[in-house]
């Protein structure tokens, strides 16, 4: 992992790739101390990330664009399913030419 920082991020900005390198070390001793996962760890790990004076605070709103109001989202890529008994769905396979 501190390869791909140093090789990839450290070229597209190299503050932030100190930054992810700092927090990768912090995470590193706190696995190897047998810290337990919780918020409050995550959180210091991303004030490293982030490079924050203090800790950042916990998201209080879902994390996407649309669910923000943002008008941001793109629309969705997928096609709606279809099942046999909607009227656009196939029945059969002599159906698929129609």
């Amino acid at each position: 992992m501190a390869d791909e920082i140093r090789t990839f991020d450290a070229i597209l900005d190299p503050a932030r790739a100190q930054n992810l390198l700092t927090a990768l070390y912090v995470m590193r001793a706190d696995a190897a101390r047998g810290a337990r996962l919780d918020f409050a760890l995550i959180q210091r790990w991303q004030q490293h990330v982030l490079a924050a004076p203090a800790l950042p605070p916990l998201r209080s709103l879902p994390a996407s664009p649309r669910a923000a109001g943002n008008g941001t989202a793109s629309p969705p890529t997928h096609a709606p399913a279809l099942t046999p008994a909607s009227p656009e769905a196939p029945r059969t396979p002599s159906d698929l030419s129609r």
